[in-house]
């Protein structure tokens, strides 16, 4: 349904969603946006605070690299949070 070529789909997919979830849901999903965050700038050893999104935009060589690039991130975050993950890229 969705055409996700690139780390910036992956990013407004994610934004949509918390646009729609309801009160209760908000928080703990901008908890969980705000320790990726971090997670992200230490891993790319980045000084300042960026967007996770635009780090590995920054790291990428494409678009398609880019979704692959998220993908090793996400799956070494849900590793270290120890979150089961069955996620398929």
């Amino acid at each position: 349904m969705y055409s996700v070529n690139r780390v910036e789909d992956i990013y407004l997919l994610i934004f949509g969603y918390k646009c729609g979830v309801n009160r209760d849901m908000i928080e703990e999903l901008s908890n969980f946006l705000l320790d990726f965050r971090v997670f992200v700038n230490k891993e790319f050893k980045y000084k300042s605070d960026a967007d996770w999104c635009r780090l590995i935009r920054f790291y990428s060589s494409g678009d398609s690299h880019s979704i692959q690039l998220f993908a090793k991130v996400f799956k070494k975050y849900l590793d270290k949070k120890h979150i089961a993950n069955s996620i398929e890229f």
